[in-house]
Order: C-alpha cells, then sequence, then structure tokens
C-alpha cells in the first residue's frame, strides 16, 4: 500500500511539472523545465503598435523550442521573425529578427516559503535583422500561492552589439518581467496579467524605457494531444511615444 502510494505522488507530481510548463505566460519565463528527452514548443503572433512622431507598426512571430536535457536542465532554441514592420503603412523591414540558444537550470525546487528558482543563459548570434549580437542572463523564480494562484519573476541583464552603416553601437539592458497567474480551472485555465520593463543604456545615445502590461488568458482545450492556446492584450509606454503602445498576441504551446 505504501508504495502504491508513493508511485501516485510522484505521477501526481509529473503531471504537475508538465501541465505548469506548457501553461507558462506569454513573455515571462518559468522555473520548471520540460521532461528529461521530452520538447516543449511555443509559437507566438504578435501585432503591437507605436506612435511617436510616426505610427510603427510591427508583425512579429516568436518561435521558441524547448528540450530536457536532464530532469532540471534545458537546451532552448529561438527564433523572432518580424512579419513586416510599417511606418505610417508603409512596409519599411521584414526578415529575421533574432536568432537564440540557451541553457537553463532549476537549481532548487520549491520548499516552505521558498520557490523554485533557476537559472538561464542565452546566447543571440542574430539580433537586429543580422546586424547585431547579443548575450543574456536571467534568474528565474516560480512559486505556489496557495491553491490557486501562481507567481514567477524574471531578473535579467542583456548586453547587445550592433554594427550599422559602419558604426558599432553598444547597449546594455537590465530587465525584469512579472506574472500573476489565477487558476480559475485547475491545469485548464489560467487567468491573470504580466508586468514587463526593460531599460536599456546606449553608449554614447539616449537610455531607452519600456514598460507593458499585459492581461492574457490560457486554456487547455484537450488534454490528447496536450496543448494549451494563448491570448494576450499588451499595453505599454515606450519613452517618446506620443501615445500608449498597444497589440494583440496569440499563441499555442505543446508538450511532447
Amino acid at each position: 500500500m505504501k508504495k502504491i502510494v508513493i508511485i501516485l505522488t510522484l505521477l501526481i507530481i509529473a503531471e504537475a511539472s508538465h501541465a505548469a510548463h506548457f501553461l507558462e505566460p506569454l513573455n515571462t519565463e518559468i522555473a520548471a523545465t520540460p521532461p528529461r528527452w521530452r520538447f516543449f514548443l511555443q509559437a507566438i503572433y504578435t501585432f503591437f503598435r507605436k506612435e511617436n512622431e510616426e505610427k510603427i507598426d510591427e508583425h512579429l512571430l516568436p518561435i521558441e523550442i524547448e528540450f530536457g536535457l536532464a530532469e532540471k536542465t534545458q537546451l532552448n532554441l529561438e527564433a523572432e521573425v518580424l512579419i513586416a514592420e510599417r511606418e505610417n503603412g508603409e512596409t519599411e523591414d521584414k526578415g529575421i529578427e533574432e536568432i537564440a540558444i540557451g541553457l537553463k537550470h532549476r537549481f532548487f525546487d520549491e520548499k516552505g516559503y521558498l520557490p523554485d528558482m533557476a537559472f538561464e543563459v542565452e546566447f543571440a548570434p542574430v539580433t537586429e535583422l543580422g546586424h547585431g549580437q547579443a548575450v543574456a542572463g536571467t534568474l528565474i523564480f516560480s512559486k505556489f500561492l496557495g491553491r490557486w494562484f501562481i507567481a514567477h519573476v524574471n531578473l535579467g541583464y542583456e548586453f547587445e552589439r550592433v554594427e550599422e552603416d559602419d558604426e558599432t553601437e553598444f547597449s546594455h539592458s537590465p530587465f525584469y518581467n512579472l506574472a500573476l497567474m489565477f487558476r480559475a480551472i485547475p491545469d485548464r485555465l489560467l487567468l491573470g496579467g504580466e508586468l514587463n520593463s526593460k531599460h536599456s543604456f546606449v553608449e554614447d545615445g539616449p537610455t531607452i524605457d519600456e514598460l507593458v502590461f499585459a492581461p492574457e488568458f490560457i486554456a487547455v482545450p484537450f488534454t490528447k494531444p496536450t496543448f494549451a492556446l494563448k491570448f494576450g492584450v499588451p499595453i505599454g509606454l515606450t519613452d517618446g511615444s506620443s501615445t500608449p503602445d498597444f497589440g494583440i498576441e496569440v499563441g499555442i504551446s505543446m508538450l511532447f
């Protein structure tokens, strides 16, 4: 009887870990990693509008693939496609905005008042449509707050080098992401919001502040195949914008 209880407990923990992973927020990393030898796939279509002296519309398609190397370690491969960037209705840019590879390791499991903790490092050989490279590190915390809420916190730093028009520019960008999710139907429907902030110090140039809040929901329509549908409405402020930025995010994630 004792062995049966132990086995059932392990199965419940495993399923909770699986569910936690494909139910991650749209733009905030979670401490959970895919089970060993399994893949996590997420694709998100993003439309975002900024207005300064000109109206800029961005259509993006970030795609992320994660692979469980070990029980608490994952390999990341990410690509962000700029479908189109339009200024005042005219297409200005399109192409591969960014390609990145990374590694995440969860070094502490939730215990008492302490959260799950993980650290992620990423190298992007391609940024700014091929004109730059970047490296970033992120400290990740995830915590169940009672039965109904989950909180995720990211604290990170990014260094980027961009070459364009025979000029080289360096930027240093601390950032943070916060997400609070309400488990309306545990492991089937989550409601919540994210706060994403980035402060970029550009060498010999201006600092750029970005702050985005996004209410969102995540739903699991079927259990086999196991996938989640995600929808968010980002609203933000960027230095110099005459009106608040806004957009729409629609995504799907799958664990297989």
